[in-house]
């Protein structure tokens, strides 16, 4: 029984830590792009957006991050699409793959208890990456209200 027990903590624990570095690997993406000359970043984090919910529904969101690089060297812009697509995704299902010519974009969601703790939104060309990240505590049905009402407007 103890070496059931042992095993599956085993299973747990590589599972827990492959999920970490994977994020890991996303937020030094995220920012080591911020930290470029020509990046344009945005970051809502938890203060804010619990500020933020005071005035407006927040829908679970706890931080929102977007950042986007372009008018650079390509040199750099080669180094992140490299790196983008070199990301772990295995902890994301993936709602959207599709390349156009030159031009990329992926949705990865990450889920737990149908909740959907992560969206991440990648999207490249040869001219820039755009990435955008979206955490909290998300049910898919008030993604879904929020995709239905903001169609309708136009």
């Amino acid at each position: 029984m103890n070496k059931k027990l042992f095993l599956i903590s085993i299973a747990v624990c590589f599972t827990f830590c492959q999920n970490m570095i994977a994020q890991t690997k996303m937020d030094a993406l995220f920012d080591n792009i911020r930290n470029e000359d020509n990046a344009t970043s945005i970051h809502l984090g938890r203060f804010t957006m619990t500020i933020a919910s005071f005035f407006t529904e927040t829908f679970g969101v706890h931080e929102i991050d977007i950042v986007k690089f372009e008018d650079c060297d390509k040199a750099k812009l080669k180094k992140y699409i490299e790196a983008a697509r070199a990301l772990d995704c295995s902890a994301f299902d993936s709602q959207i793959s599709d390349k156009d010519g030159d031009e990329y974009k992926k949705v990865l969601i990450r889920t737990h208890d149908d909740k959907i703790q992560e969206i991440v939104i990648l999207k490249y060309d040869k001219n820039e990456i755009a990435l955008v990240r979206i955490q909290g505590n998300i049910n898919p049905s008030d993604v879904e209200h929020v995709i239905n009402r903001h169609s309708n407007e136009g």
